[in-house]
Order: structure tokens, then C-alpha cells, then sequence
């Protein structure tokens, strides 16, 4: 069965917190932090959050919001 995140902060920590993620993008650590904050990734991380939550193991994330 597939853990279900629910929150950008549960999907910043299943990366492996904002370090982590501030690296896999190339962005400032603050710039995470105002994910967490708005609870909103930006649109053009999707893909790349997609195939490394997938290489961790089954999680689901369909009620992420995404900017539009």
C-alpha cells in the first residue's frame, strides 16, 4: 500500500528535508521554505519530485496543490 503525503512538507521530508531538495533544484534553502509555507510547489518541479519520490517507493501525492 502507497503512503499518501498530503503536504509539501511531507513531500519535502520524504526527499530528504529542505537541504536536500534546496540541492536537488539548485535553490536557496529559503526558497523551500516558502513551499512549506505556501504548501505549493512550483508547477516546473512536478516531474522531478514525481521520479524521486517513485525511486523511494510507492507514495501518493495527488492532493498536492500546484500553482497554475
Amino acid at each position: 500500500m502507497s503512503k499518501s503525503l498530503s503536504l509539501v512538507s511531507e513531500v519535502i521530508q520524504q526527499l530528504g528535508g529542505t537541504k536536500s531538495v534546496a540541492e536537488m533544484f539548485d535553490i536557496s534553502e529559503a526558497a523551500v521554505g516558502n513551499w512549506r509555507i505556501a504548501n505549493a510547489m512550483p508547477p516546473h518541479t512536478f516531474t522531478k519530485i514525481q521520479s524521486e519520490l517513485m525511486t523511494r517507493g510507492p507514495v501518493s501525492y495527488t492532493h498536492l496543490t500546484l500553482p497554475t
